[in-house]
């Protein structure tokens, strides 16, 4: 009977393994296409108001469930510290990846954040001491230069009549800015939630801060992550309205279909969906695995920023981009 009951239980955890990892997919899929959906609504939206938008639609629909979750789960006053933290580096953080969006290309801000996922196998391995081999971490190095040459591409490829060689670079680098901050909240939220780790427990003490409550609901808190990230945009929207931030000569008024779909999109599918799919997943998969599925998101956005933007890769950008590749292959290479 023993016997039996184990079986059970570990064709459960297999089954809930594939569906994390079919969640995976799905949001590599969404987030794939985000990028050349937010440059191409950037064109009518500045980037304040549009993630403003953004989180109000979120925010609203979102409303009802999270009302009933937190009736179930009523947030103690330690934990809104660590809720606030987790939504500045999940969704505040939006803003730096947004104004990089308005000077990069959606392909070489696609290639830039593959550098999440490798770095993701290093933090892995330094916060909560997931294995990693010597050929792993010469995957990572090689995987760092790629990005790295990626960044300075438009100082070295050709000159871009639109944008200026040094505002592009300040995109490229926006957008690792906020890549990285995600990564911060992957590895912050999963301690948050329950995973073991005394360098990050070190960090919380330091400050302060709590884990959330043992069973805590990770729908929960990527909810009240769109709640902090909404009430952080308040501010930052006023700024961008008297053109402290630019901005000032918006109209909503002016807002064509494709840019409300753009909003929609990045609202629904982008936040909702794949927020709390991957959120979900996390709890069932190590930090390593989400490395694996963020690779192809490369694959999906070349596709999608030519449909839509018209970009093709430069010569720099391939280069970088097989640095990366070779990178990935040594550091996944018989990875367990």
């Amino acid at each position: 009977m023993n016997l039996i009951t184990a079986q059970k239980n570990q064709n459960s955890k297999q089954g809930l393994k594939f569906l994390a990892y079919a969640s995976l997919i799905t949001v590599t899929l969404l987030w794939a296409l985000a990028g050349p959906v937010i440059k191409l609504t950037l064109e009518e939206i500045p980037p304040m108001h549009f993630l403003f938008f953004r989180f109000l639609i979120v925010c609203i629909v979102i409303l009802p469930p999270t009302i009933m979750q937190l009736q179930q789960q009523p947030i103690k006053p330690r934990e809104i510290p660590t809720l606030i933290i987790l939504g500045l580096l999940s969704q505040t953080s939006l803003a730096l990846t947004f104004l990089g969006y308005q000077y990069a290309l959606a392909i070489d801000a696609s290639i830039i954040t593959l550098i999440s996922p490798i770095l993701s196998i290093a933090a892995g391995h330094y916060y909560f001491k997931e294995k990693i081999t010597s050929k792993t971490k010469l995957g990572i190095l090689l995987a760092s230069i790629g990005t790295g040459l990626i960044i300075i591409e438009p100082l070295l490829g050709e000159s871009d009549p639109l944008i200026k060689r040094e505002i592009r670079t300040l995109g490229n680098l926006l957008i690792l800015a906020g890549t990285l901050s995600f990564l911060l909240y992957t590895l912050w939220s999963k301690y948050a939630l329950g995973e073991n780790s005394s360098k990050i427990r070190d960090i919380f003490h330091k400050f302060n801060l709590f884990k959330l409550e043992k069973g805590r609901s990770p729908m929960l808190l990527t909810f009240i992550t769109f709640y902090v990230g909404l009430a952080s945009f308040v501010p930052l929207v006023l700024l961008e309205s008297k053109g402290i931030m630019g901005g000032s000569n918006f109209d909503i008024t002016t807002i064509s279909f494709v840019g409300i779909l753009g909003v929609v999109y990045m609202a629904i599918f982008s936040s909702i969906v794949a927020y709390t799919l991957f959120q979900w997943a996390l709890v069932h998969v190590t930090v390593a695995d989400t490395a694996f599925f963020n690779y192809l998101s490369p694959i999906f956005t070349l596709p999608f920023a030519y449909l839509l933007l018209t970009e093709v890769p430069t010569k720099v950008t391939l280069i970088g981009g097989a640095i990366i590749g070779i990178g990935v292959v040594i550091a996944e290479h018989k990875k367990s």
